[in-house]
C-alpha cells in the first residue's frame, strides 16, 4: 500500500458530490466484506467503500475500521445537500482535502474509545455545515481526544463555578473545555477546587455532545 492510499480513499467517499451517496454507503457497509477472521480476505476489493475499509483495516486494523464505521453512520445522518456542498468545496481545495483527510485519520487512531467516534462525527458536522473553522474543528477533535467520554457530562454542571474532583475538573481544563476558578487555600479531607465551562466548552457541549447546530439553543 502506496502512501497516501488511506487518505485518498477517504477523501474519494466524503468528497463524492452526486450520484451514488458513498457516505450513507459507508454507514451500512458490512465489515465482514472485506474481512475473514479479522484479517483482510485473499480477494479483490471492489467498490470505493470497500477500498476505504480494506484500507482501514491494512494501515490501522479492525479496532480502526470500527471507528470509522461508526463515524460514517453519524455522518450520513447529516442532509445529503449539506454533504454535496461540502463536497464541492473539497473536491476544488488540494490543500484542504490533504488536511482534512490527515487530521480525520489521525483523531480516529487516537481516540481510545469507540463511542468517541460519533461524537468526532459530530464536530466534523460543525465543520461541514460551516458553523466553525477548521482549526476550531481540530480544536474539538483534540479535546475529545483527551477526556473520556464518562466525564463529558459534567459539562452541563458547570454554568456556575463547581467544585470537582481535580482528577476530572484538570482534564478539562487541559482539553480547553473548563476553567479553573479557585483552589482551596484550606487543604481540608473534603476540600475541591472549582471549575467553570469554557467559551470552548459551550461549543463542544452544544455541537459534540449534543449534536445540534451551534446556533440552535
Amino acid at each position: 500500500m502506496r502512501e497516501g492510499d488511506l487518505e485518498d480513499s477517504l477523501v474519494n467517499v466524503l468528497g463524492d458530490a452526486g450520484g451514488k451517496d458513498l457516505v450513507e454507503d459507508a454507514a451500512e457497509f458490512t465489515l465482514d466484506a472485506v474481512l475473514e477472521d479479522g484479517f483482510l480476505k485473499d480477494v479483490p476489493v471492489v467498490g470505493t467503500v470497500a477500498k476505504l475499509y480494506s484500507m482501514c483495516v491494512g494501515a490501522q486494523g479492525y479496532v480502526f475500521a470500527k471507528k470509522m464505521r461508526r463515524f460514517m453512520t453519524t455522518l450520513a445522518s447529516i442532509p445529503r445537500a449539506e454533504r454535496d456542498e461540502f463536497a464541492n468545496r473539497l473536491r476544488s481545495d488540494d490543500k484542504l482535502q490533504k488536511d482534512v483527510s490527515e487530521t480525520l485519520i489521525t483523531l480516529l487512531d487516537k481516540i481510545d474509545d469507540s463511542q468517541k467516534a460519533p461524537l468526532l462525527a459530530n464536530a466534523f458536522a460543525g465543520f461541514i455545515r460551516e458553523e466553525c473553522d477548521f482549526s476550531t474543528f481540530r480544536r474539538l477533535g483534540a479535546a475529545l481526544d483527551r477526556c473520556l467520554v464518562s466525564d463529558l457530562s459534567v459539562l452541563d454542571q458547570l454554568e456556575k463555578p463547581r467544585e470537582l474532583d481535580s482528577y476530572v475538573g484538570d482534564v478539562l481544563v487541559g482539553a480547553g473545555l473548563a476553567s479553573l476558578t479557585a483552589i482551596p487555600t484550606i487543604r481540608a479531607a473534603d476540600s475541591r477546587p472549582t471549575y467553570l465551562i469554557s467559551e470552548l466548552g459551550k461549543l463542544f457541549r452544544q455541537v459534540v455532545i449534543k449534536g445540534l447546530p451551534r446556533n440552535d439553543e
